[in-house]
C-alpha cells in the first residue's frame, strides 16, 4: 500500500479537495487496495470543517469528502510514501518539520513534489489559494488535472518497482 499526503495551509480548501478527487480517481482505476490518500495543513487548526466552498464544488462534481483539518506533524511524514503540496511554500516547510523531528541525523523523509509537476501543459507551478474567493471551481480544475497526472506517475512505479516515488527532486531528504 502506498500512501500520499496532499498538503496545504489550513487544509480546509485545496489538500481536502486534492484528497477527495485523488481518491475518486484512484477508486475509478480500481487501485483502492493499492494507493491510500490523506490531507494535513502546515497551519491547520485541528477539526475545522472543510469550506462549505470546498464541498459544494466536490459535489457538483460528484465526489464526496467526509473529514476535518489536520495538522501536518512528523509522525504523519513518517506514515507516507509520498508528500504532495500546492506551493512551494509548504514544500519548504514539509522539509523544515522534517529536518526539525530528524534532528542531527537529518535523514530521510519521504519525498515532496508540487501537485501541478503531474500536470505540466497547465504552465503553473502551484495551485492557487480560493479561500476568500469565488474561484473554487477553477482551483477544482487545477487539483484534477494534477491528480489524474499523479495517478498516471505512481501507476507507472507501481508497474515498475513500486518503490521508487522522488527521485532527488523535490524530495525532503536533500
Amino acid at each position: 500500500m502506498k500512501r500520499v499526503l496532499f498538503v496545504c495551509t489550513g487544509n480546509t480548501c485545496r489538500s481536502p479537495m486534492a484528497e477527495a478527487i485523488f481518491r475518486h480517481k484512484v477508486e475509478e482505476a480500481g487501485l483502492s487496495g493499492q494507493i491510500e490518500a490523506g490531507s494535513a495543513g502546515i497551519r491547520a487548526r485541528e477539526g475545522d470543517p472543510v469550506t462549505p466552498a470546498a464541498l459544494a464544488v466536490l459535489a457538483a462534481h460528484g465526489v464526496a469528502h467526509a473529514g476535518a483539518a489536520r495538522r501536518l506533524t512528523p509522525e504523519l511524514l513518517r506514515q507516507v510514501d509520498l508528500v504532495v503540496v500546492m506551493e512551494r511554500r509548504h514544500q519548504r516547510a514539509v522539509r523544515d518539520l522534517w529536518a526539525q523531528a530528524a534532528g542531527p541525523s537529518g535523514r530521510g523523509g519521504p519525498p515532496c513534489r508540487l501537485l501541478l509537476e503531474f500536470a505540466p501543459d497547465l504552465g503553473l507551478a502551484e495551485v492557487p489559494d480560493p479561500f476568500g474567493t469565488d474561484r473554487y471551481t477553477e482551483t477544482l480544475q487545477f487539483i484534477e488535472a494534477g491528480a489524474a497526472g499523479l495517478l498516471a506517475w505512481l501507476a507507472e512505479r507501481q508497474a515498475g518497482d513500486g518503490d521508487d516515488f522522488g527521485g532527488t527532486q523535490g524530495s525532503t531528504g536533500s
